[in-house]
C-alpha cells in the first residue's frame, strides 16, 4: 500500500537528514524517523478488508477499511465522491485514518512521541492522532500525516541540538 508514502520526496529528505543527523548525535529517535519514513512509504499487507456502499447521490461510501500487517495496522472510514464524467479513480477521495503499531512499529512510533495511551481491539498500540488521506483515489495525498510526522521530528530534533 503506498498511499502514505505519496509525498515521499518530503518523506526521503526527512529521513536521510534526520537519519544521518541521528547517527552522527547518536540518537535512537532521528534514526526512528528515518526508518518509519521508510515503513510508510510502501507498506506491505497481508490482509485487506473494506465495506463499501453506493448512495442514491452516486458517492462511495467506506463503511470501514482496514490493512493488516504484522506490525501495522491501518483502519478508517471516508467517502470517494461522485462527479458525473469523472473515472472514480479522479474523484475527491476523503478518508480519515487512524495507524498502529506492533512490535518494531510501536518501538518507531513511541520513539517519535507519535503514540497515545491505548490499544485497538487486535493489541496495536495506536497513533495519539488519526489523520485524513484526501486528494484521488490515483493520487492520494496524505500531507496531514507527514505535517504530524514532522512536526514529531522537529521536536526531536529540536531535543537534539539543545543536550
Amino acid at each position: 500500500m503506498r498511499a502514505l508514502g505519496n509525498n515521499g520526496q518530503v518523506a526521503d529528505a526527512a529521513s536521510a537528514v534526520l537519519g544521518l543527523f541521528g547517527a552522527l548525535r547518536g540518537s535512537d529517535n532521528a534514526v526512528a524517523m528515518g526508518e518509519l519514513a521508510e515503513e510508510l512509504k510502501e507498506m506491505p499487507f497481508d490482509r485487506l478488508t473494506m465495506h463499501v456502499d453506493r448512495g442514491a447521490d452516486l458517492n462511495l461510501k467506506l463503511t470501514s477499511l482496514e490493512f493488516v500487517s504484522p506490525v501495522t495496522r491501518l483502519t478508517g472510514s471516508g467517502t470517494i465522491q461522485h462527479q458525473k464524467g469523472v473515472s472514480i479513480v479522479n474523484q475527491p477521495l476523503h478518508v480519515e485514518l487512524q495507524l498502529a503499531g506492533k512490535d518494531h512499529m510501536a518501538v518507531l512510533l513511541g520513539k517519535l512521541y507519535l503514540l497515545g495511551d491505548q490499544k485497538d481491539d487486535k493489541g496495536y498500540s495506536l497513533m495519539s492522532s488519526p489523520f485524513v488521506v484526501g486528494g484521488t483515489p490515483s493520487k492520494p495525498d496524505s500531507s496531514q500525516l507527514w505535517k504530524i510526522v514532522g512536526s514529531a521530528a522537529a521536536k526531536v530534533a529540536a531535543g537534539m541540538l539543545f543536550r
